[in-house]
């Protein structure tokens, strides 16, 4: 009804009042009657029929809890690192082996340790394992388009390994991406540890990482890409520069929080933050006709800066998902991923969808960089 006014018949009340039915007087009659009756049945029934049930109310109690992760939860840290949702709230002895095969740029191995076998509590951290992997991330460069190639031993949260003399066949896959700038070197060491510091409460994790490659005039791969010494050159054998990333190094102080979902028994986001430092060494070598000059020592530029990234993973989804972003020396790097889980009993678990990106944003790109790297991926997850 709409409202309706009239004057009142009231003497001793003059004035305009709201005639009886209309909505304001309506919503006030009906419920003082409604009440009023039901006191006068039962009140404590009544009073019991309007509250939720259990069920509802602890739902309506329920609140956002966000929490810290402890740093001897290393595997958990690990966890939104690689990006694996499929590894958290799972019993640790469900699976004793994974595989991952990436498209082109990654392939791992690790097994687990069995409870049985466990001392103390099993963590989701491989016992051994090995990874190959396309890329150096610490500093940005994503997959083939770094030219860096690693094999590593992986043990805990530690991996210890070595650079390969090969790029593979990122000759093939990066044009079709970006620009290819860089060239590979010789063999060298690769070293990554993420640890907590006992001795500090609430220490968080740390994460260090470097390799050093042992490049030489004879075993840079010399390419036909590389800026011409003298760009007005029109020769196709003009004399070009060719780079290649020496050694870099990064320590990173890392905490982490999970954010608890109401509608979900575990926690279904998880972010980690890094905050830190990194630095790394590119060589200049001359390329004569095809062939890296040994009469010309290389022109060595060391980088180095501050460093800040943030990686977050949502899980307890029906598709889960996750990314990254880091801000290091004036260029911002990232990836996003989407996992499609297939199944829940083992081998193929889920297919991984990932794109990487590598963009200078407060700076022109170095003369071995581009203005912008897309690196896409696909990888396959065994577990048994």
């Amino acid at each position: 009804k709409t409202k309706v006014t009239e004057q009142s018949p009231d003497p001793a009340n003059p004035g305009v009042v709201y005639v009886k039915g209309s909505i304001e007087t309506t919503l006030y009659d009906n419920m003082y009657e409604y009440f009023k009756n039901m006191i006068k049945q039962n009140p404590q029934d009544k009073v019991n029929g309007i509250r939720p049930n259990q069920s509802v109310a602890m739902k309506l109690n329920k609140e956002v809890v966000t929490k810290m992760i402890a740093e001897d939860k290393v595997d958990e840290y690990m966890y939104i690192t690689e990006g694996e949702p499929h590894k958290v709230g799972v019993d640790a002895g469900k699976f004793r082996d994974e595989i991952v095969i990436g498209i082109a740029d990654y392939f791992s191995w690790r097994h687990y340790e069995s409870p049985e076998n466990a001392n103390g509590e099993p963590t989701g951290l491989p016992k051994y394992g090995i990874e190959v992997k396309a890329g150096l991330e610490d500093i940005g460069y994503p997959s083939l388009w770094s030219e860096r190639i690693t094999a590593n031993a992986l043990w805990g949260g530690q991996k210890l390994g070595a650079i390969l003399p090969t790029s593979l066949w990122s000759s093939k896959v990066t044009p079709t991406f970006s620009d290819r700038k860089m060239t590979s070197g010789g063999a060298g060491l690769n070293a990554s540890f993420d640890f907590p510091f006992k001795l500090i409460d609430r220490s968080g994790v740390f994460n260090v990482s470097g390799s050093f490659a042992f490049n030489s005039a004879s075993n840079i791969s010399a390419t036909n890409y590389g800026p011409k010494v003298n760009p007005s050159d029109p020769s196709p054998t003009a004399s070009r520069y060719d780079y290649a990333v020496r050694a870099h190094g990064q320590l990173n102080y890392t905490f982490a929080i999970g954010i608890n979902d109401p509608d979900r028994e575990n926690q279904a986001y998880f972010v980690r933050f890094k905050i830190g430092g990194a630095f790394y060494m590119v060589e200049q070598w001359l390329n004569e006709n095809g062939v890296i000059s040994s009469g010309q020592a290389p022109t060595r530029t060391v980088v180095g800066n501050l460093l800040a990234r943030i990686e977050f993973m949502a899980t307890g989804l029906s598709v889960p998902f996750g990314a990254y972003l880091q801000f290091f020396d004036g260029a911002l790097s990232g990836q996003t991923w989407l996992q499609v889980p297939i199944s829940e009993e083992g081998f193929l678990t889920g297919i991984r969808l990932d794109g990487k990106i590598y963009a200078p944003i407060t700076r022109s790109p170095y003369a071995w960089e581009t203005q912008t790297v897309i690196m896409p991926s696909v990888r396959f997850i065994f577990r048994w």
